[in-house]
């Protein structure tokens, strides 16, 4: 693409904002990413806090295609926000950078942010944390930071949150998750509840190889 054909950066977000094209809305937050990086990235951010769904939902994804570059600002986002809907959109766009940039590995202060969650006020907010460590743990490169953090919370007070994170501890597919599901079928003083669900997750799990 030559530069007389790079849209500029407010075409490409009024594309991503109100193009109604899913593709549209990808292809423009590919072009800010090659094109535009340092300047689309704080106006993405500031998307977040629109209170439209649809476009504080369209910039989680668009932040999920810088990788890690977006963490950072993610992270300061969230832990400068009193808003709930905008710090579960933080971690939701760290589901999508895990997605879109598997082999990345999260920074401390993301899975510090992650860990936090867990212990939000908002419960939409840290069953956010809940899936996005999910997502976490299924990539090999961050799946030794994710692994404990779903291991205390399958052991948590919050039945809600275990119950996700074991599901999660099933779809990992690692010999310590598949250990720690096995555990948590033996351990009595559980509720039974968990232990079910413990023993569909590796059922489910043992149907794949389990990988180290």
């Amino acid at each position: 693409m030559h530069n007389a054909e790079i849209p500029s950066l407010d075409e490409l977000f009024d594309d991503l904002t109100t193009h109604p094209s899913p593709r549209i809305q990808e292809q423009a937050s590919w072009v800010m990413v090659d094109h535009y990086p340092a300047e689309s990235m704080p106006r993405l951010i500031d998307l977040i806090e629109n209170p439209d769904p649809a476009i504080y939902r369209a910039a989680v994804k668009a932040l999920g295609l810088f990788g890690l570059d977006a963490l950072g600002p993610l992270c300061n986002k969230y832990r400068s926000s009193k808003n709930p809907t905008v710090r579960a959109c933080c971690i939701k766009a760290f589901v999508q950078v895990s997605a879109k940039h598997p082999d990345q590995v999260f920074t401390d202060n993301a899975m510090k942010v992650l860990e936090d969650g867990l212990s939000d006020d908002d419960p939409v907010v840290s069953q956010s944390a809940v899936m996005a460590i999910a997502q976490v743990g299924k990539q090999s490169a961050t799946r030794a930071e994710a692994l404990p953090l779903l291991l205390n919370v399958s052991r948590g007070d919050n039945t809600a949150h275990a119950i996700s994170a074991i599901m999660a501890l099933g779809e990992i597919n690692n010999i310590d998750a598949n250990q720690a599901l096995e555990n948590l079928i033996n351990d009595t003083t559980l509720d039974p509840i968990i232990s079910e669900i413990a023993k569909s997750s590796l059922e489910r799990s043992q149907m794949n190889k389990p990988k180290n």
